[in-house]
């Protein structure tokens, strides 16, 4: 890409002092040769606090000029950050 913006608004509502469930919006802008495009992603997710470390899961899904928004496109996203 020649030219590019990335953007991301995540909001959070915390249950306890650091779990939370997420909401968020991931937008770019690019130009790659004359092309330009401006794909989004939205979702949803939650982190949790355990004693040893922060487990997160999220689901997204997203749009571009190459793919519609669609439930069929959804990814999911998982992870863990161990403390030692």
């Amino acid at each position: 890409a020649r030219h590019y913006f990335l953007s991301r608004m995540e909001f959070r509502s915390f249950f306890e002092e650091r779990s939370y469930a997420y909401i968020f919006y991931d937008q770019l802008i690019y130009q790659k040769r004359d092309i330009w495009d401006y794909p989004f992603g939205v979702g949803l997710g939650f982190s949790l606090a355990t004693s040893t470390g922060q487990f997160t899961f999220a689901l997204g899904v997203g749009d571009s000029k190459n793919q519609s928004i669609s439930f069929s496109t959804m990814k999911a996203h998982f992870g863990y950050i161990s403390r030692f």
